[in-house]
């Protein structure tokens, strides 16, 4: 065989998905009362700073809960980012993370942790309709995105797979 053939075993399967854990149906996902109760803590705490706006659409994921928060047109983005220490401090989470401004959109992000994080199972995103309908040989399951679907990439995409060095360093060890 010389180096660079690939030899395709005729008879090779994949191992079945039913040989990692089953998903558990617990739901730790927050319900409409608790993502109600953190915008208002969010709005009470942003109108302590002078920082008035609402807050238009919320997208919880399996980690954390995007706010986007369109703010009043007085008010500047720069005074939100520098928020970030002083909101983590007061909504009692451990960190904050602030999008200023999400791109293409007149809003700002700010994400907040849940009180409990989902258990993102590999066998939920390899049996996603989204990893079944790849066609690819190196699709690879990543997790889930910051919205809960499916997070998957194609390995002949990235830019480390077909790039000059890499094809010189192939050529070397050839």
């Amino acid at each position: 065989m010389d180096y660079g053939e690939v030899e395709k075993p005729n008879n090779y399967e994949l191992p079945t998905t039913q040989l990692l854990n089953a998903v558990c149906l617990k739901d730790t996902s927050l319900d409409e009362n608790e993502i109600d109760q953190k915008i208002q803590d969010l709005l009470s705490k942003l109108r302590t700073f002078k920082i008035d706006g609402d807050i238009i659409r919320t997208y919880s994921g399996p980690i954390v809960t995007t706010f986007e928060f369109r703010p009043a047109p007085n008010v500047k983005v720069s005074r939100i980012l520098g928020l970030s220490d002083d909101l983590a401090m007061t909504l009692c989470a451990e960190s904050i993370r602030i999008q200023a401004p999400i791109k293409g959109k007149d809003v700002v992000g700010i994400e907040i942790p849940n009180s409990q994080s989902q258990i993102i199972y590999l066998r939920e995103v390899l049996e996603s309709e989204l990893f079944q309908k790849s066609s690819s040989p190196l699709t690879l399951a990543l997790g889930k995105d910051i919205v809960g679907n499916p997070f998957i990439t194609d390995l002949k995409n990235s830019p480390t797979y077909s790039s000059p060095a890499r094809q010189e360093a192939v050529r070397a060890w050839a």
